[in-house]
């Protein structure tokens, strides 16, 4: 059956331990991948393929290439190595800096195998300081406005009745760019601040606060 078998050969003055290979059939883990570590401007990309992830072994004797969009990756840009029983490949830093931001695929073909190596690269976008804020106070409501922020995934409002935002304070996430607060009491004065922001690999990442903003009745 396939699997690798070691065994040792008798020579007059040696014995010879040697490795044999038995492959009748090659596996495509088309459904699943393996991770580079999470690359973040510098350094190599790493990816450990265990074997326990799939039940299955690969063997650095049995690598053959990798491919990106199908198209073979130069050796030069990489190299593969086994630590502790455990297939390793290494993408150098300066092709990885090559590669688009966002998410790329690989394939490691083996003799007897190949499985998918997913990179991933952060998106640096920037989030802009929200600008133009309109605060009106009315039947015991306050309505907000502002200028749509370009890549804003949502907006968050902080109001109080102090200039610091501590007293009476509360926050407000929303998705367009306009808000309500409401149960506020019509005859005091409060301030407010608007901040956007752009989710990115499941993290809000936000940009700059908005001027603070005076509103009364």
């Amino acid at each position: 059956q396939d699997g690798m078998y070691s065994f040792k050969a008798v020579f007059a003055k040696a014995i010879i331990p040697i490795r044999l290979y038995v492959v009748t059939h090659k596996i495509d883990f088309k459904d699943a991948s393996f991770s580079f570590s999470k690359w973040n401007g510098s350094g190599n990309a790493e990816a450990l393929l265990e074997s326990n992830t799939f039940s299955h072994t690969f063997y650095a004797d049995l690598f053959n290439q990798l491919t990106y969009k199908g198209i073979k990756v130069d050796e030069s840009n990489y190299t593969v190595s086994t630590i502790s029983d455990v297939m390793k490949i290494t993408l150098k830093e300066e092709y990885v800096k090559t590669l688009p931001k966002g998410e790329s695929y690989f394939t490691a073909e083996f003799s007897d195998s190949s499985v998918m190596i997913k990179l991933t690269k952060p998106i640096s976008v920037k989030i802009n300081k929200t600008r133009n804020v309109k605060a009106t106070l009315k039947n015991k409501k306050l309505n907000i406005t502002w200028k749509k922020v370009k890549n804003a995934d949502g907006y968050v409002i902080k109001v109080g009745e102090n200039k610091k935002l501590t007293k009476s304070k509360k926050t407000v996430n929303v998705k367009k760019n306009k808000g309500v607060i409401r149960k506020v009491n019509a005859n005091k004065t409060y301030y407010l601040k608007v901040r956007a922001y752009k989710i990115i690999d499941g993290k809000k990442n936000f940009g700059e606060w908005s001027k603070l903003i005076r509103c009364n009745k």
